[in-house]
């Protein structure tokens, strides 16, 4: 998946999915999603909407369940994911 705009200037995102998080970075955590198997990093600002909660303290425990949608591929073939909410509540 490669990250389009669409006519507001937003990148398009992904369906909404199901993931399970796998691992942690200082700068995000790791998230296998249920449906494919695909690995993919939410970064900590794509972690929550709030700044106060894009630190590690606040990040789902490591085998939680989580919704996230698809961001799009890093030019290092890594699949960015997003866990804010108001992402998931977008149509």
């Amino acid at each position: 998946m490669s990250v389009q705009d669409n006519n507001e200037g937003r990148p398009e995102l992904g369906p909404v999915e199901w993931g399970k998080v796998v691992e942690y970075h200082l700068w995000g955590y790791v998230a296998k999603l249920n449906d494919s198997g695909d690995i993919g990093l939410v970064d900590a600002v794509s972690s929550h909407d709030l700044l106060e909660r894009r630190i590690p303290d606040c990040w789902p425990a490591l085998g939680d369940r989580i919704k996230v949608r698809q961001l799009g591929v890093a030019p290092s073939g890594q699949l960015r994911l997003t866990g804010r909410q108001s992402d998931i509540d977008l149509n």
